[in-house]
Parts: structure tokens; sequence; C-alpha cells
């Protein structure tokens, strides 16, 4: 075989000492690599291991009653807002619940081994007459039950969507349509009878000749 002038087939040790060390340099990354993935995996907390809520609204546990999805449904700061939930009793006793501020005070009643809204679509609604916070922030709301109280951060949510039939009275807008006009009609006149009158008898007149006076002749 013809071989170039210059050219030398066989590496040297310079060519190998150079190749070792890239090859080293390339697994000193590649360990380096490893152990800071395997720092991240270590110091970072999974998705699936911290406790969120899947909802909209907050949750809270009061000794055997659970409260789901507490929210405030409201137009606008300063506006009424109906709070929105509901209550679970895990327990052999109903439960009453009220909530500070709302109009009227009226207690909800969870039966024993039952649920109950806070607020129903369209229906009966626990409602605050004055909500501090805007849509898109948080408002306290103070829940009472016969069991003990807790204090949610609920955050309050405009009456759009899901939503809609949960607003309170006078707080949204309601879609409005045109009442069909009622039907009108041309009233035909009650239909007129002439009277015939009554037939009339025409009595035949009578006429009556005197009977003549006799004359007598004197003799």
């Amino acid at each position: 075989m013809r071989r170039h002038a210059g050219s030398d087939p066989t590496p040297t040790a310079s060519r190998r000492g150079s190749r070792g060390a890239r090859t080293a340099k390339v697994a000193a990354l590649a360990a380096a690599a490893t152990l800071t993935l395997g720092a991240c995996q270590w110091t970072s907390t999974i998705q699936t291991d911290r406790q969120y809520v899947p909802a909209d609204g907050w949750e809270a546990n009061v000794g055997p009653l659970e409260l789901r999805n507490v929210l405030v449904v409201a137009e606008k700061q300063g506006g009424p807002g109906n709070v929105v939930g509901y209550a679970v009793n895990s327990s052999d006793q109903p439960v009453d619940v009220s909530v500070a501020g709302a109009q009227g005070g009226a207690k909800i009643v969870v039966p024993a081994r039952g649920s109950a809204q806070l607020t129903q679509a369209n229906g009966p609604a626990t409602t605050l007459a004055k909500v501090d916070a805007a849509p898109g922030a948080y408002t306290n709301v103070r829940i009472e039950t016969s069991v003990g109280g807790t204090d949610i951060q609920a955050p309050v949510l405009p009456a759009t969507e899901y939503y809609k039939t949960l607003a309170p009275t006078g707080g949204a807008a309601q879609p409005t349509g045109s009442a069909p006009p009622a039907a009108t009609g041309t009233q035909e006149p009650a239909p007129t009878t002439t009277a015939t009158p009554a037939p009339t008898a025409t009595q035949p007149e009578t006429t009556q000749t005197a009977p003549a006076t006799p004359t007598s002749t004197a003799g």
C-alpha cells in the first residue's frame, strides 16, 4: 500500500492523551448532570404530593361537619353576595349551620349522615348584605355551627356561567326578553234582530139596518 508523504497512520501518544482527556471531560459532565437532576428531584415537591382543592371555593372541617367549595357570588364590592357551598354531616345528629352577617340570620339544618347546600340555585339563599371584596379577591366568611365555628377565606366570583343561578337578588342582570304581545282581535258586533210586529186582527165592520117603522093609513 502506498503512503502519502508526511502521513502517519499510527496514532501518537499525544493524540491518545487528548482523546482520553475529552472522554474524561464528557464523563464528568454527565455525572454532574445526573447529580443535578437527582438533587432537583429531592428538593422539589412533587405536585401530586401537595394538598390542593380541585374546586373554585375553599374547604374547612368543623368537628364532624365538612364544608366544601365555599365561595361568595357577588357582582361588585360593597354589594350583596350569596355564600355558596355545601356541608356534609358525618355524625348521627343533625348540625345547625349559619353564616355571620347573613340577612335574616336563618340557620341551615344539615341532617345526620346527610348534606345541605348553603345557597340553592334559584331558591333559598344565604345572603350577605355587603361584600367587602371585589370579584377576583378573597373575603372572610365566618361560619358558625352547633359543633363549633371557623373562618374561611372565600374567593369572590361574579355571577356568570355556572354561578348565574346563584346570584343574589338584584345582583346579576337576568336575561331579558320581550313578552309576546297579547292577541288583539276585532270583536264582531252582536247580531241585531228586528222584532216582527205582532199581527193585528181587523174586526170586520157590521152594518145594521134599523127596521122600517110601519105606517098606518087612516080609513
